[in-house]
């Protein structure tokens, strides 16, 4: 008994062009997800960096002793206007030169340049605060770069004092 093995008829050239599509197709897939994937690390890196310096801005806030108990102090006024508009200027009048260095910078700022977010945005300081009109807030303007006074992808940390007086 003879098995009859018919041939293959060869691939057309509409049935390989599809093929080589859909290779290339899937390996574009491939890095587009590797690409979006690491993106979203750079994302997460930058709020962690971000976090920290906030934290580490408020730990050396005024009215706080070095066991994090609270002392009667006033703490410093800044409404961002136009000759202080981060804020910053009135931390730096009260402490900031001796807590500078140890806060995130991108490569290539200045030692004496303001304290800056993982995005490269100035952090804010306001006192009273946006959110906490009887306190301060100390807020970044998180990866849109938009002053939200604290609301939308702002990060913000703060708290009500009793020695503050609303702006509201």
């Amino acid at each position: 008994m003879a098995v009859e093995v018919s041939e293959r008829p060869p691939l057309l050239a509409k049935a390989k062009l599809a093929i080589a599509a859909g290779v290339l197709l899937a390996l574009c897939l491939a890095i587009l997800a590797s690409v979006a994937l690491r993106l979203r690390a750079i994302e997460k890196n930058r709020k962690r960096l971000t976090v920290e310096a906030l934290y580490k801005l408020r730990a050396e806030l005024p009215g706080w002793d070095d066991h994090g108990l609270k002392i009667n102090d006033a703490t410093p006024k800044a409404h961002g206007d136009e000759s202080d508009p981060t804020g910053q200027r009135a931390l730096n009048d009260w402490f900031l030169t001796k807590v500078l260095h140890r806060f995130y910078r991108p490569p290539g700022l200045p030692s004496e340049s303001i304290v800056v977010d993982g995005w490269g945005h100035p952090i804010l300081y306001r006192c009273p605060g946006p959110v906490h009109g009887h306190g301060w807030d100390l807020y970044s303007v998180g990866a849109n770069g938009i002053d939200e006074r604290g609301g939308g992808d702002d990060i913000l940390i703060g708290e009500d004092v009793s020695d503050v007086e609303s702006a509201r």
